[in-house]
């Protein structure tokens, strides 16, 4: 059975509606796309924030940073609202496919809640086209190789003022040669991963390539904080539209500093999810040089009508001077026939 489509939502995306005073923070590393917000309202208590989306589920990372618990509530679908105790996620559970509105609200500005992304799992009603879709990195759709991978943290490292790994996983390895593998249909990919520290050390280094070699980049990456960065961007590549193989391959380590993988995330370039079960299950991968194949195909197509037009040309003169030659041999015949040198050519018809 395929596994769910769940597409990610940033807190400083359009889509989503601020309710109240509050503040939008941009930072180096450890949150996605590397922002967060926080409430700057005691007022946040009647709504902080809400989002409407066509799904079949909805869960939101929006850490509390002090003290790692505290009272918030969530709304769905006009509901009442719900008063949640924790460390300020939410999961819906399984809903109907459909429109769905939810509400986040949290009041207790001493909690300073951080509010990092939300994601939805897509049902037939979802429009995917543009959303960015994840792939955690224990989706079955990551095929890894080589013998150093393991999910095992093989690090000490806390994340405790950050929202830490995606679905709290991650693949770590160490071993030069250790590989993974995805297929997927977009437009743009990247991968997200942690990185250790490094201080001076020197870089990992990785390497990645897309769709058998069209295109093909060595990525190097290093820490030198004193922290595991999570939810760093190890790369990121814009491509055509359409079916694509991304493979990645460790070539380097530092002193056996570890490297872990947490996800993959592209664009979609599907309009449902039944255009992406269709499109990945049919042959070919897309092409990196759009243009080219484009020019190709029309030039293609207009020589094959140029072609045919002068076919089509070259035979019908042939036919007409066949035709032209046959009136004048026929007319040469009767003119032989019927001239009369003593008439004239007056006489030659009767």
């Amino acid at each position: 059975m395929a596994e769910s489509v769940i597409y990610i939502v940033d807190d400083i995306d359009a889509s989503v509606e601020y309710l109240c005073p509050s503040t939008h923070q941009t930072v180096t590393q450890s949150y996605f796309r590397k922002t967060w917000t926080s409430i700057a309202s005691s007022g946040c208590d009647d709504g902080w924030f809400s989002y409407a989306f066509n799904g079949t589920r909805v869960k939101i990372s929006a850490g509390i940073t002090r003290w790692a618990q505290g009272d918030y509530s969530v709304q769905l679908d006009g509901d009442k609202m719900l008063l949640e105790t924790g460390d300020g996620a939410y999961d819906s559970g399984q809903l109907a496919d459909g429109l769905h509105t939810v509400t986040y609200a949290m009041g207790n500005t001493a909690l300073f809640p951080a509010f990092d992304y939300l994601t939805v799992t897509a049902g037939e009603s979802t429009a995917m086209k543009g959303r960015t879709v994840m792939l955690d990195d224990t989706n079955s759709a990551i095929q890894y190789s080589g013998k150093g991978w393991t999910t095992h943290n093989l690090t000490k490292a806390t994340f405790d003022y950050s929202t830490g790994p995606y679905l709290d996983t991650a693949h770590w390895t160490n071993t030069i040669g250790d590989s993974f593998q995805v297929s997927f249909v977009g437009d743009s990919v990247a991968v997200y991963g942690i990185l250790t520290d490094t201080t001076s050390d020197g870089n990992f280094t990785l390497e990645y390539t897309l769709d058998d070699g069209a295109i093909k980049e060595v990525v190097y990456l290093a820490n030198t904080t004193i922290q595991p960065i999570p939810m760093a961007r190890l790369f990121q590549v814009d491509l055509d539209a359409g079916k694509h193989v991304l493979t990645v391959n460790i070539t380097d380590v530092i002193n056996s500093y570890p490297i872990a993988f947490d996800f993959v995330a592209y664009n979609a370039s599907y309009n449902s999810i039944t255009d992406m079960y269709s499109t990945s299950s049919s042959g070919g991968t897309g092409s990196s040089h759009k243009s080219t194949h484009i020019g190709a195909i029309v030039g293609g197509v207009v020589g094959g009508l140029v072609f045919v037009a002068l076919c089509g040309l070259f035979f019908y003169i042939t036919k007409k001077r066949t035709q032209r030659q046959q009136r004048t041999r026929a007319a040469a015949t009767v003119i032989g026939r019927n001239y009369n040198p003593q008439l004239g050519m007056s006489a030659r018809l009767i």
